[in-house]
């Protein structure tokens, strides 16, 4: 049942506003942004002005880093769906973590369903298995690929102002069902390492491990993600 864990609820700001974050123990800030820290968690803050004039102040992020840890949190969204617009599994190392259990991961997949975004870091899909691969149709390959930077893919709205980002380390290649729409590829094989599956009202998004938001396209990625999961436009283009 839910408890009082709510400390893993976040708000998000742009930049220069004033906005609190709800801490937790942890001191450092995710690679997506999404921080366990007292200070708010700024984001578009060298993007154009038009861009961070469209950006909504408050985007509330449910981050689940361990399990049986946070399994409250899951059920948390099973009692009150509307106390999140998004879900993050981000744990990176899958062999320091428990097994999601078919009940939890019914929860989410119909919170999916219902309208909710989950985003699930690549490497997780190695932890979800035949989860993820009979409701979704994704999964991985069991090979690794080095990239420094990826490109992106097709016309979806988180690609506007979009051409590459920067990821470090090694990439899973994601297999994904045809319907998806792929958002990265690695630039010398294009192999797909990021892609967008609807799955009823809702999406799921499949992250590279470690994207960089600094450097060539990351913000601009990163504030387009957040607000077309929170359900709202991205910001416009501000390519003249």
């Amino acid at each position: 049942m839910a408890t009082s864990r709510i400390r893993h609820f976040f708000t998000f700001a742009v930049a220069g506003a004033a906005v609190c974050a709800v801490g937790a123990s942890a001191p450092s800030e995710n690679v997506y942004g999404v921080a366990r820290q007292s200070a708010p968690v700024p984001y578009g803050a060298g993007l154009p002005p038009e861009v961070r004039k469209a950006i909504h102040q408050q985007i509330r992020i449910v981050s689940i880093r361990r399990l049986p840890d946070d399994a409250d949190l899951i059920w948390q969204i099973r009692d009150k769906p509307e106390s999140a617009h998004i879900v993050f599994l981000q744990w990176n190392n899958p062999d320091t973590v428990g097994a999601m259990q078919a009940a939890q991961w019914a929860v989410l997949r119909n919170w999916v369903a219902s309208g909710g975004s989950l985003w699930i870091d690549v490497a997780n899909l190695l932890t979800l298995g035949d989860l993820s691969r009979a409701d979704l149709g994704v999964t991985v390959r069991n090979t690794t690929l080095s990239a420094v930077a990826v490109v992106a893919a097709d016309g979806h709205p988180i690609l506007t102002d979009v051409r590459r980002v920067s990821v470090t380390g090694y990439q899973f290649e994601v297999l994904a069902p045809a319907t998806a729409s792929i958002l990265l590829r690695t630039p010398d094989t294009g192999l797909p390492v990021s892609c967008v599956i609807r799955h009823g009202r809702g999406v799921v998004v499949v992250l590279p491990s470690r994207f960089t938001r600094e450097g060539l396209d990351g913000e601009r990625f990163l504030v387009n993600l957040r607000e077309f999961s929170a359900g709202y436009p991205v910001p416009p283009s501000a390519v003249r």
